[in-house]
């Protein structure tokens, strides 16, 4: 009983990483740098344009991610880089 337990647990969690793989790129597959709205290099609003926010969302946004990179020791930068080259133009 205790493995058919674990065997289903395993079985529902490799479901929900197939489903979050899934999201993840068809998010990516359409995301493309904003050239219009840009502040740095234009990864934020495009991620705000691709999930359809208003540009005061897209600036609390970059607002919040600037905070939370100055509070975690920057690995939110690091993150923006590899996006900078990864994600391609409008």
């Amino acid at each position: 009983m205790k493995n058919i337990f674990i065997y289903i647990l395993k079985l529902n969690q490799l479901q929900l990483n197939q489903k979050i793989i899934i999201f993840v790129k068809k998010i990516m597959s359409r995301l493309r740098k904003n050239s219009e709205n840009v502040w740095v290099g234009g990864i934020l609003s495009g991620i705000g344009e691709r999930l359809e926010m208003s540009e005061t969302a897209i600036d609390i946004m970059r607002l919040a991610f600037l905070f939370l990179t100055l509070c975690t020791m920057f690995p939110g930068l690091i993150i923006y880089i590899v996006l900078l080259f990864i994600i391609p133009e409008d």
